[in-house]
């Protein structure tokens, strides 16, 4: 296994028994990933937030929905108001001493003392080569949405279980602090998980590339559409949020992958190849992979 596939600050070592990642630096940066429409799940992402913030010096970064959400929260709001660098014309006012206190005491604090080598910040597309590590707060499915979140390169996953399922989340969420003392501090054993990869190469593009080379051959899955519904397509994909794939024609996914016909009033006419064979044509809405 190549070390490209993850972070410059972490290496892999592998060998018939056992694989492991180490850290060939302290972790700065971690991205935490939750389960949305879930008070349990919020609550339980407070709790490990703010115990995160003061143990260890770190740059936390949320999604902004998820930023939005802890904001609306009276009892959590002076956390992120002393820990986000967003001015304090964008919070509400708040009795700060209050509430921290009351917070302490729910997530078993001593102490309302601020860390301030520790912040957070909002995750989008244009920061994920920053992240050295993702904790994923749900079930199997937010599992699967972070192995779409990041194309190519992707960091180390610790998964604590939170959702309805939990197959691929093997660390239930009360061991939070025990298991991720353990994974900042040193070297952990890991699970290597295979990703597919799906180029999708329109079929205007495909003549193009056959015109000029005869002898390519396409790997990929090619759909008949208009280049209007293209530009489209491609304004749409310049929009993109946090947890949106890449824009690019490659994806690498997990477990599944849908493509459909998106803006283009017509039905799609795919025809699928895998490495370079055709395997069959598909004509309708959409295909899944």
């Amino acid at each position: 296994m190549c070390d490209s596939i993850f972070p410059h600050s972490c290496k892999f070592y592998f060998n018939a028994e056992q694989s492991r990642v180490k850290w060939k630096e302290s972790i700065k940066s971690i991205l935490v990933v939750h389960k949305f429409c879930d008070l349990n799940v919020i609550e339980s992402l407070k709790s490990f937030v703010h115990y995160m913030l003061k143990k260890w010096d770190l740059t936390i970064y949320l999604e902004s929905i998820t930023l939005d959400e802890l904001k609306s929260d009276d009892l959590f709001y002076p956390v992120i108001q002393q820990y986000v660098n967003l001015g304090n014309d964008e919070f509400k006012q708040v009795t700060t001493e209050h509430n921290v206190s009351r917070l302490c005491e729910n997530a078993a604090e001593s102490s309302s003392k601020i860390n301030e080598k520790s912040s957070i910040r909002i995750f989008d597309h244009t920061v994920r080569n920053k992240i050295d590590l993702i904790v994923c707060l749900g079930g199997d499915g937010t599992l699967l949405q972070i192995g779409s979140m990041f194309q190519g390169i992707t960091p180390p996953v610790i998964a604590f279980r939170l959702g309805t399922l939990g197959f691929l989340t093997p660390f239930p969420f009360k061991m939070f602090r025990t298991q991720m003392k353990s994974v900042l501090e040193g070297s952990s054993y890991c699970v290597l998980r295979t990703r597919l990869c799906c180029q999708v190469i329109r079929s205007n593009v495909m003549n193009h590339i056959s015109n000029n080379n005869p002898d390519i051959q396409n790997t990929s899955t090619a759909s008949n559409c208009s280049s209007e519904n293209q530009s489209q397509a491609s304004n749409c994909c310049n929009d993109i949020s946090s947890r949106s794939s890449s824009p690019d024609t490659e994806y690498h996914f997990l477990n599944d992958l849908v493509i459909d016909r998106g803006l283009s009033p017509f039905i799609c006419d795919l025809l699928i190849k895998v490495n370079g064979r055709e395997v069959t044509t598909v004509e309708g809405d959409a295909t899944s992979v």
